[in-house]
């Protein structure tokens, strides 16, 4: 077993539908979609802008299988925690050749409130 497989988690890609909520708006239903193993590489925590919210943002590296392919604004959920990530890139701006040993693909996600 290398490195990047004991690090896989289990993931479920998250699809939103709004609802009436019965007082003229609408809600989001998030429903959980196909399942993908990824590798989630904390890169930082940053503050998102002082003039915005002084709130911190974590963002990560996803690594997944090329098929996958999450592009931004894909949301997803890790299934151990239940921890939800929005990807902000596309992962098949980065990825191994097909020639290559180990086949990945990396995109850029941070950590996400579904409100």
């Amino acid at each position: 077993m290398n490195l990047l497989n004991s690090m896989r988690c289990r993931c479920a890609r998250l699809q939103k539908t709004e609802t009436p909520d019965g007082l003229g708006g609408y809600r989001a239903v998030w429903t959980e979609g196909e399942t993908f193993d990824a590798v989630l590489i904390k890169k930082s925590a940053g503050l998102e802008g002082e003039a915005q919210r002084k709130a911190l943002r974590e963002t990560f590296a996803v690594l997944t299988a090329p098929e996958v392919g999450l592009s931004h604004p894909d949301v997803f959920r890790r299934l151990s925690d239940g921890a939800t990530f929005r990807v902000t890139t596309a992962n098949g701006d980065a990825a191994t050749p097909e020639g290559a040993s180990i086949r990945a693909a990396k995109a850029v996600c941070e950590r996400w409130d579904l409100t």
